[in-house]
């Protein structure tokens, strides 16, 4: 499985969107899920 942490998606009002993404690397498609969390900015 790969995992990599603290990729940033520029966001509205230019608040960034930190993100992390979580995938095994293969050829396959695969489902997105989405979860969001955190408070004030704090995803962890």
């Amino acid at each position: 499985m790969n995992i990599e942490k603290n990729l940033i998606i520029p966001g509205k009002h230019s608040k960034p969107i930190l993100t992390d993404v979580f995938y095994v690397p293969n050829q396959q498609q695969k489902p997105v899920v989405v979860f969001c969390h955190g408070y004030k900015g704090f995803k962890d």
